[in-house]
Formats: C-alpha cells, sequence, structure tokens
C-alpha cells in the first residue's frame, strides 16, 4: 500500500537518505512522511493510487532531480501527484499546526495522467501560517494552478508545462533526446551525487534536465 512511510524521529538529523530508488505501483502513497526529515536525489516514485510524494505535517525535506509521475490507471485517482501540508486535525476537531522547517525540490518532475483536467491539480501545497514556512522549488516542471510567477521567494524558473517522457505508459520515464528546453535544469546549487542520474550515466551539459534521468543521447 505505501513504498515507504516515514514518522517523526526527534533527530536534528536527516531521518532517512533515499537516492537512486524506485518505487512504483502502490495502491496508496510511495512516499509517506509525516513530520519527517528526509533527503533524496535520483529517485522515481510512479504510479500509485493516490499520491506518488505525500510530505504532510511539517517536516524538513531536500530532494533533487526526483520523478514524481503518476499515471495509474487501475482505478479513479482523487489524490494530488505531489503533495505538502503542515497540520492535522486532532480528536477534538482543533487544527494542529507543525512547522515546515524545509521543502526544497531543485530539478524534480511532479506531473500525472489528470493534469489535463480543468479541475485537477497534480501539485497541491496546502500550509496553515504560510508566511513562518520555508518552501523552494527550483527548475521544477509542474502542474499547478498556483501563480507561480510573482513568487520568487517559493520558485524559481518553473515549468507548467507536460513533461518529455519515452513512454509513460509503459513505465519509461526517460527524456528522449528530442526533449525540448523546458525539461532544462540547473546544475547550481544540487545535491552531491546528482553528477550521475538514476543510470548512472553522467550529467553532461548538454544532457542536464530536470528529473532522475539525463537527456537520452539517441
Amino acid at each position: 500500500g505505501i513504498g515507504i512511510q516515514v514518522d517523526t524521529t526527534g533527530t536534528t538529523d536527516y531521518a532517512l537518505e533515499l537516492s537512486n530508488t524506485k518505487i512504483d505501483n502502490m495502491s496508496g502513497i510511495g512516499l509517506f512522511c509525516q513530520g519527517a526529515s528526509v533527503r533524496g536525489y535520483n529517485n522515481l516514485i510512479t504510479d500509485c493510487a493516490q499520491s506518488c510524494g505525500a510530505f504532510t505535517i511539517g517536516g524538513k525535506y531536500r530532494m533533487d532531480h526526483c520523478t514524481f509521475a503518476n499515471y495509474w490507471n487501475s482505478s479513479p485517482r482523487t489524490a494530488p501527484t505531489f503533495y505538502v501540508n503542515n497540520y492535522y486535525e486532532s480528536v477534538n476537531q482543533q487544527l494542529i499546526v507543525r512547522p515546515l522547517e524545509q521543502a526544497e525540490f531543485r530539478n524534480c518532475i511532479m506531473y500525472g495522467s489528470n493534469a489535463p483536467l480543468s479541475d485537477f491539480d497534480e501539485f497541491i501545497i496546502d500550509l496553515e501560517d504560510e508566511d513562518a514556512q520555508s518552501y523552494f522549488f527550483s527548475y521544477c516542471l509542474l502542474d499547478s494552478e498556483i501563480d507561480v510567477d510573482d513568487d520568487l521567494l517559493h520558485y524559481e524558473q518553473i515549468r507548467k508545462q507536460s513533461p518529455f517522457f519515452v513512454d509513460p505508459g509503459a513505465g519509461d520515464f526517460h527524456v528522449p533526446s528530442n526533449a525540448d528546453t523546458r525539461m532544462d535544469g540547473n546544475p547550481a546549487g544540487s545535491l552531491p551525487g546528482t553528477t550521475f542520474d538514476l543510470d548512472n550515466q553522467f550529467r553532461e551539459n548538454l544532457l542536464y534536465v530536470k528529473g532522475c534521468y539525463r537527456k537520452n543521447t539517441n
């Protein structure tokens, strides 16, 4: 049902280091975090009946070159591909807010097959006391109704078109050689370890794109 679930650990360091990992075909959520602390890169999380990535009840997250791509087709899907929030409702129906210390995502893709629907958003940021929360998305490709153009504090060089994948229906989320500039990434500020992609292929400058794979050469 859930690929990986991470809860609060009380540590100042990251509870989970997740890299070069594939999570696929979950009947629930791919990566489910609850007030957790996770750092990762080169991860492919795909095709889940709910969300590929759910970062809930605050926490601390830093992820680079991750692909959250939801093309689940075994049943109707009502949850977004990617979700961040910082609160929950107690048994007494009180809203409990937890700090989002960090949510930094660079060169990532958050997209799904429901994106073309006019009343569906594959990327949800749902925060209480938003001004006090720390989140930043840089060179990401996502589907969202959020107006990111004037919010330079939280968004940098965001693309909102559909991604180029070789064949997402067949589970191939590589980026073809003819992908246009919407897929271009930015190596500046990336985590150590992202020099090579999920296939252990070197990310040359001309092949440097968003997501867990570099651009194909053929």
